[in-house]
């Protein structure tokens, strides 16, 4: 049964395979499913089979949402790793906003 389409809570992103997790990364970057099958050296018909996995096990609906809910959670994923060390982040060339 598909869940409701609202929040993706952690929950739901534990519930994601690590191919899927790896997957919906790409997505979340802006891959398209060719560009994704290419990369990962798989069909599309493989990475399309992803993706309906996906949308259902995240209650999403479209490869709109599907595209959405990842950027989402990139850039959380980001914000959380600067939050946790900024130190790295910042030895890793990375440059934090300083007001400027």
């Amino acid at each position: 049964m598909l869940r409701g389409a609202k929040n993706v809570g952690s929950s739901d992103i534990n519930s994601l395979t690590n191919r899927e997790l790896e997957i919906f990364s790409f997505i979340g970057r802006g891959f398209s499913s060719s560009e994704l099958a290419n990369e990962l050296n798989v069909s599309i018909k493989t990475i399309e089979t992803h993706q309906m996995r996906m949308k259902e096990k995240l209650g999403v609906h479209t490869a709109a949402e599907l595209r959405q809910k990842a950027r989402e959670w990139l850039a959380r994923s980001a914000v959380n790793r600067i939050r946790e060390d900024p130190e790295s982040v910042q030895a890793n060339g990375a440059r934090l906003y300083d007001g400027f």
